[in-house]
């Protein structure tokens, strides 16, 4: 470990663990049993770099009419099927699914399933969050009806607010990136024991304009173990979502069933392990990216249609990748 790394950890981040069913749940007034909830803001949270929540859409409906933001906002389908429509171009969007949307691009969701089509959303940076406040409606109490003339008329207030000038939007110049990635999409990777099963990086700087983040999932095989580790320079938002096991942040121990929400700082030591029965699935955001440079280093190309190729070791060279990512102690 660089002598760097043994400094006193004064400016240790912090650390959440966010259980299924917390959060700020909201009905929403695009449609029937529409609603969201927001885990992660600056308002309930230390942290301005990101805000992150869920969407839940019953068959039929839909979101966005379109919306605008100056800002980026990445959504990953948890389960069912719809479309994505961003700059009045569909498409085709399914359990597994990633949708990146660039600032100033007009983006809308429709569930054309017969299920629930349910998605993680992640605001970066933070604010439009503050429109599903200023529009939702606590999910204690019944669902709302249609928007009212007031309503949309506050809704338009705060989305100008937030969306920048309207005669920037539109603009070349003033567009971001947007990409939409097919659930076996972007570059897989399986993984060496103890942790086993595969990693797929969805959005890195290698296939996205930013150095800000990298983003993808990570399927923790049968009783295996991601090992506890912290980072000495990054920030992490890890989302359970799908199977079951633990969750360790800085030495306490939870149930880590879906819906759970893991955010960890700097120094802030965390690690997973999932049941015995079956494999647990984790979406992971990093600021800024880096980390998918060690999970690709360590594994091995992964073709989704092969089976895993068995148990491989850790490479001789581990401990000097995690030195340059950033690593701080990992135990192994």
């Amino acid at each position: 470990m660089p002598a760097e790394h043994s400094t006193v950890r004064a400016d240790m981040g912090p650390g959440l663990v966010m259980l299924p069913g917390e959060g700020e749940d909201l009905w929403l007034s695009h449609g029937e049993g529409v609603r969201a909830s927001i885990k992660i803001s600056p308002e309930n949270f230390p942290v301005n770099i990101v805000a992150f929540g869920t969407l839940t859409l019953p068959a039929g409906t839909s979101f966005g009419e379109p919306n605008y933001h100056r800002g980026d906002v990445l959504y990953f389908v948890e389960t069912g099927v719809g479309e994505a429509t961003l700059d009045g171009v569909r498409h085709d969007i399914a359990q597994g699914s990633t949708v990146y949307v660039g600032r100033m691009t007009r983006h809308a969701f429709r569930n054309r399933g017969p299920g629930e089509l349910r998605l993680t959303w992640t605001n970066l940076p933070p604010g439009p969050e503050r429109l599903l406040r200023r529009l939702g409606k606590p999910v204690a109490g019944p669902a709302p009806a249609a928007f009212t003339e007031e309503e949309r008329a506050a809704a338009e207030a705060l989305a100008d607010w937030y969306g920048g000038p309207r005669e920037l939007r539109g603009m070349a110049h003033s567009k971001g990136v947007s990409l939409v990635i097919d659930p076996e999409g972007g570059a897989s990777y399986w993984q060496p024991e103890p942790t086993g099963g595969y990693v797929t990086v969805k959005l890195s700087p290698y296939n996205l304009p930013t150095n800000m983040f990298a983003f993808g999932i990570q399927q923790v095989g049968p009783g295996g173990l991601l090992p506890s580790h912290s980072h000495s320079r990054n920030e992490e938002l890890k989302y359970v979502w799908d199977g079951a096991g633990q969750a360790t942040v800085n030495g306490e121990t939870v149930r880590a069933a879906p819906g759970t929400t893991v955010f960890t700082g700097r120094w802030v030591e965390h690690e997973f392990r999932a049941d015995d029965a079956g494999p647990m699935t984790i979406t992971w955001l990093i600021f800024p990216a880096g980390l998918e440079n060690v999970l690709t280093g360590i594994g091995r190309e992964r073709d989704p249609a092969d089976r895993h190729p068995g148990a491989f070791d850790l490479p001789g060279n581990l401990m000097d990748m995690l030195d340059e990512a950033g690593f701080g102690p990992v135990t192994l």
